[in-house]
């Protein structure tokens, strides 16, 4: 009798079944073992990876290398390669959070580009370029912010000594 092989998984099937913050390191484990398959390596390679969701979503890039390195044996390249991809992959998989009330005080006010040069400063892995860039976001922030705070607060006394 024929045996037929699985079909081979999609890059789709891979994100989709990408572990969560929550999941545990059997789970992980068998997401990265299905990941080594997509990419046509042997998925038992993964049989020492035992780090749970909660590593694995707080792994750097350079970190992923020396994972793949040190839990599945492989080589230098290969292993920036696959690094880079997981990184990727784990990057995207966490929705983006609700719009909390700073977010929209300040889109209102200063717009949404604005906001997004508040927020560089919170990414891991940014150039020194981008940190000097936040920086002076969030002095023009301050100072922006504490102007408008005094206007309503001289208009408000003039107001009420009227």
């Amino acid at each position: 009798m024929r045996q037929v092989s699985p079909p081979p998984l999609t890059r789709q099937e891979v994100v989709s079944i990408c572990p969560g913050l929550q999941s545990s390191p059997t789970e992980v484990r068998h997401w990265i073992q299905k990941y080594l398959v997509y990419r046509g390596i042997e998925g038992a390679n993964a049989n020492k990876f035992f780090w749970r969701g909660i590593e694995l979503h707080r792994a750097s890039y350079v970190t992923l290398i020396e994972a793949f390195k040190q839990h599945c044996g492989i080589v230098d390249w290969e292993a920036e390669v696959l690094a880079y991809d997981v990184y990727t992959i784990v990057e995207g998989s966490i929705p983006p959070p609700k719009r909390g009330i700073f977010q929209k005080y300040v889109e209102e006010v200063f717009g949404y580009d604005f906001y997004c040069g508040l927020m560089m400063g919170t990414r891991p892995h940014i150039s020194l370029m981008d940190r000097v860039n936040c920086g002076f976001c969030w002095l023009q922030f301050i100072i922006i912010h504490s102007v408008l705070t005094l206007i309503l607060m001289v208009i408000t006394l003039f107001l009420l000594n009227t």
